[in-house]
């Protein structure tokens, strides 16, 4: 079957009226790949029950609802760009549903982490706190380099976004200290040092620390940095349009419409693993 006449993959999108929502609405006009069959916002929403072409031209005749279970009904899979508050029933309804969800929303505490691997035995999930294909090669390289290089290198991981970010470190730094960590054979718990506004401290052995700053309309910039005794490798990556993550987030989703029940990466959309 060609791609003339393959059927479009029926995608919902949580969070579909903020910023990035608003970038994978822009993607889809006219993408053969995907039809959209629902857009979330939240009940406070202005654009609550107004039809998603005002932000967007050329999208089916739809409106925003603020119940998950109306938006994903009919779905195959879910974009989900909200905020953490609300994953447990998003999740809950793509269980319901049988609906698999690329979960794009970051700042997960310790508990959300465990009942979102509780609930990807039911459902396909692919966390995700950055869905650029650049950072998951670079965490693949990160732990790499943390493996071959060991506790003799100092590393530190620092990151830049906008003023409006919530979650510090990023879950995309933190995510690399767990590369960090993979790689070392450790877990990073156990490495962790914040050296975050307001924090005094001396680096201890074999930490890996942390740095970030806030500020202007910054998309998005990672830098590990592995500091030796007259040598030092930095790995870095930089995003200067939103319309990256969005790109992988789509890519997520063709994946993982296909996959069993389990919880993923953006790794395992790269075959990085």
């Amino acid at each position: 079957m060609n791609n003339s006449t393959r059927s479009s993959l029926r995608l919902a999108l949580l969070g579909a009226s903020g910023r990035m929502g608003r970038e994978v609405l822009a993607l889809l006009p006219g993408n053969s790949l995907f039809e959209l069959s629902g857009a979330g916002c939240s009940s406070g929403s202005g654009l609550l029950n107004q039809p998603v072409d005002i932000i967007q031209p050329g999208l089916p005749a739809l409106l925003f609802q603020a119940d998950p279970a109306k938006v994903m009904q009919g779905a195959k899979v879910v974009i989900d760009f909200s905020l953490p508050g609300a994953t447990q029933a998003h999740l809950s309804a793509c269980r319901e549903q049988g609906v698999a969800m690329v979960l794009c929303t970051t700042g997960h505490d310790a508990s959300q982490l465990e009942h979102i691997r509780e609930l990807s035995k039911s459902v396909p999930v692919l966390l995700a706190a950055n869905t650029s294909l650049g950072i998951a090669l670079l965490n693949r390289l990160v732990e790499l380099a943390a493996g071959v290089l060991g506790e003799q290198f100092d590393t530190e991981i620092f990151e830049v976004h906008h003023r409006n970010k919530r979650d510090l470190p990023s879950g995309t730094a933190l995510g690399l200290g767990r590369s960090v960590a993979r790689g070392r054979g450790s877990n990073l718990d156990s490495l962790r040092q914040d050296r975050l506004p307001g924090s005094e401290s001396l680096r201890g052995p074999g930490s890996v620390g942390f740095a970030a700053l806030r500020g202007g309309d910054v998309a998005g910039e990672h830098s590990v940095m592995f500091a030796g005794e007259g040598e030092r490798l930095e790995l870095i990556h930089r995003v200067s349009k939103r319309a990256t993550f969005a790109h992988g987030a789509l890519k997520a989703a063709q994946w993982l419409a296909g996959q069993p029940p389990g919880l993923y990466e953006m790794s395992d959309v790269l075959g990085l693993k």
